[in-house]
């Protein structure tokens, strides 16, 4: 979903990779939701807004921009806003990092309430 990869691909295709990515991220969250205390959830449903702390590990020694890997993670965002129950304009602070690791890549997204 990385922006300067959408030359050449047709809208429809990067679509359905868009909603698939969405829905990915809200039913892990809500995995993630179903093993949270009732007091950390209950501190982010007071907040009125989020920070977020994002850490991008790559699969491979490749760079990558930040800004383009917070771009490419937009749908994401989306289904972990709606899983959680805000809008993802509450997200006010976001922190991106570049982590280590060999092997798979993945993207850790930790929420935290602003109050």
């Amino acid at each position: 979903l990385n922006p300067n990869n959408a030359k050449g691909t047709n809208w429809a295709s990067r679509h359905k990779m868009r909603t698939a990515e969405r829905e990915g991220a809200y039913w892990r969250t809500k995995e993630v939701i179903a093993d949270t205390p009732d007091s950390v959830l209950a501190a982010l449903a007071a907040s009125a807004s989020v920070a977020l702390d994002i850490t991008f590990v790559a699969p491979n020694k490749r760079p990558r921009d930040l800004d383009n890997l917070l771009a490419a993670l937009k749908p994401a965002l989306d289904g972990i806003a709606q899983a959680i129950g805000f809008d993802d304009r509450a997200f006010d602070r976001i922190v991106l990092n570049r982590g280590s690791g060999a092997g798979q890549g993945r993207v850790v997204v930790e929420l935290e309430p602003i109050k």
